[in-house]
């Protein structure tokens, strides 16, 4: 059996293989994005945060699956239920907001501690291997989508989402090992 196949590709998923699951999103990945912005029309940045939600379900439960259109059927819900938790959960936490006073401590942005996290971020993001840089530039700094990015820069917006997250988490590792972005 073809170890892509939609049975094999399921069935290894649903063991645990990693290989696996780096197989899946790359080829469904356009397909859960397009369904969470059918269902929910909502900006770029929920969707990707449904379809991450999609994935870390996939991650502790992937039944095996025979076809293409099963695992697509079965997909779109699994995107359905993820958009009304997220929901959910947004709106719960937009009523936790308004009931909260703001600080009266706030970082004024021009204090010298707040230059100076600028500072060490810039000189961060500059250390970046290009291949991260580039796409994280672009999305941040200029607000391309995925799609954009990856048009631009000849690859799928799964391999720029992969790459932005990548960038985000060296800086994230980054600052927490120097404490640059605490407040202490």
């Amino acid at each position: 059996m073809d170890k892509n196949s939609t049975a094999e590709l399921t069935r290894r998923m649903a063991r645990g293989d990693t290989n696996a699951l780096a197989v899946f999103y790359e080829r469904w990945f356009a397909m859960m994005f397009a369904e969470a912005r059918r269902q929910c029309r909502r900006d770029e940045s929920f969707c990707m945060d449904i379809v991450q939600d999609v994935v870390l379900r996939i991650i502790k439960r992937m039944p095996p699956m025979r076809t293409d259109a099963q695992l697509a059927s079965w997909l779109r819900t699994v995107v359905r239920s993820c958009i009304c938790d997220r929901l959910r959960s947004e709106h719960a936490r937009l009523r936790r907001e308004q009931t909260r006073t703001l600080p009266r401590d706030v970082h004024d942005p021009d204090d010298e501690f707040s230059q100076e996290r600028l500072r060490w971020l810039t000189r961060e993001i500059d250390r970046l291997d290009e291949k991260l840089r580039r796409p994280l530039l672009l999305r941040v700094m200029r607000g391309w989508t995925l799609a954009q990015i990856g048009q631009a820069l000849g690859l799928t917006p799964g391999a720029v989402d992969g790459r932005v997250n990548r960038a985000l988490q060296i800086l994230r590792r980054g600052a927490a090992r120097t404490g640059a972005m605490h407040d202490d």
